[in-house]
């Protein structure tokens, strides 16, 4: 609730200098000259602002919708030991089981939380409780 009442209340008054600062530019309203050239230093200071949050705070990118580095590395091992198991059959899952301990743990949580995120990946627990790795039955469907 103070977000927003702070928002607005910086937006009446950018909106109220904007429209002051025009209209003593035009010359309906008598504003001095040394006031006025404050006026204009501050309205584009607010709008150098503006554009400088909406900026930072936009992921022109999309970032965290595009599957990174450690994620392609997974996808490829998933891909290449699925094409070995199964190349014909879409329906079987090749599984990847990975030791917490692994040295390679740490890119494979990074990538896989990632793609888990993305639903490119599912998890599957069997009865031992191990966590295998597979690829996901909605990104996987064919023509």
């Amino acid at each position: 609730m103070q977000k927003t009442i702070f928002f607005w209340v910086i937006v009446v008054q950018f909106v109220i200098s904007f429209l002051v600062t025009v209209l003593g530019l035009v010359g309906w309203v008598k504003i001095s000259d040394g006031f006025l050239k404050s006026l204009v230093a501050v309205l584009v200071l607010e709008q150098a602002g503006a554009v400088i949050a909406i900026f930072k705070s936009t992921d022109f990118f999309d970032s965290k919708t595009t599957v990174n580095d450690e994620g392609w590395d997974l996808l490829a091992t998933l891909w290449k030991y699925q094409q070995i198991h199964s190349p014909k059959d879409r329906n079987s899952r090749w599984l990847l089981a990975i030791n917490p301990i692994s040295p390679d743990f740490t890119d494979f949580a990074i990538g896989y939380s990632r793609l888990r995120y993305l639903s490119l990946i599912d998890i599957n627990q069997n009865r031992k409780k191990r966590m295998r790795i597979m690829f996901s039955n909605v990104h996987s469907q064919g023509p």
